[in-house]
């Protein structure tokens, strides 16, 4: 079901972000982003000059390469199109430095600590956080696939056993909702279900 009918108005600012993830042919997993901001006017800019409606401000790319314990591999990092060209190119060293980082709980918190407000790029760091959850999405989807169980879910967050990090993330996965009886049924704090 869509929003419901917006008053009249005119586009300002529009951001797509397209992410993806993928299984490389050597085992290692992979996300890769796209973040594209353009006005729905021209802008007049004193270090790019004209930029009319519909171009890019911002057109930036990103690749995490991870394994399968979520551990970061390498790191690209692409700005195409940025408002200051002769600065914003210079924000992408900084994320090399998530090299060796587990994408999981915390994640996105670590990862900005580890690539610097100063050293880095807002809009980057952004798609940085989304293709967080992209990772833990494709992994997720490999082991569903994978396992073709409900009963084998736990291994798509974390040991057997263990009390799953997802827990408490939203209201599909609080503790009292039925479907964590139904996944992890250790951890379940709701009332009991009759069989």
């Amino acid at each position: 079901m869509p929003l419901s009918s917006p008053a009249p108005r005119k586009p300002f600012h529009i951001r797509g972000i397209n992410c993806q993830g993928y299984q490389r042919e050597d085992g290692l997993w992979e996300v890769e982003g796209h973040l594209k901001d353009t006005r729905g006017f021209d802008v007049n800019t004193p270090w790019r000059g004209l930029i009319p409606q519909g171009e890019p401000v911002h057109d930036m790319w990103m690749r995490i390469t991870f394994s399968e314990d979520r551990i970061i591999q390498a790191v690209e990092v692409v700005t195409d199109v940025a408002p200051y060209p002769d600065s914003c190119p210079h924000g992408v060293a900084s994320y090399q430095n998530l090299v060796g980082l587990n994408i999981g709980a915390g994640f996105a918190k670590r990862a900005r600590e580890r690539v610097g407000a100063r050293t880095s790029c807002t809009h980057q760091t952004e798609l940085l956080r989304v293709l967080g959850s992209v990772a833990i999405q494709t992994l997720g989807v490999n082991y569903t696939h994978v396992n073709k169980s409900l009963g084998n879910a736990t291994a798509m967050y974390g040991d057997r056993g263990a009390r799953p990090a997802i827990l408490e993330s939203c209201h599909s996965y609080a503790t009292d909702n039925p479907i964590v009886n139904e996944l992890w049924p250790a951890f379940y704090t709701g009332p009991k279900q009759e069989a």
